[in-house]
């Protein structure tokens, strides 16, 4: 989300039932990861949005938020 308040954590956010809750916070969680990764990498100072992405089980979270959009079809 940016300073606009413009961004994928406000489809999330506003999603209208379970099945679209599900899929924008998969969306919200790789797109999260992403950035921690690319962020990691050149050495930058993570935002508060995606610091949580350092612990160790971060990947696991993203691969169960996969797992519920893909079973909530």
């Amino acid at each position: 989300m940016n300073e606009e308040e413009q961004g994928i954590l406000l489809h999330e956010q506003r999603a209208s039932g379970t099945l679209e809750q599900n899929i924008w916070s998969a969306v919200a969680s790789v797109v999260g990861y992403a950035a921690w990764a690319a962020a990691t990498a050149r050495g930058e100072p993570l935002s508060a949005l995606v610091e949580y992405f350092d612990l160790p089980e971060a990947p696991d979270v993203v691969e169960e938020a996969l797992r519920t959009a893909e079973s909530s079809r």
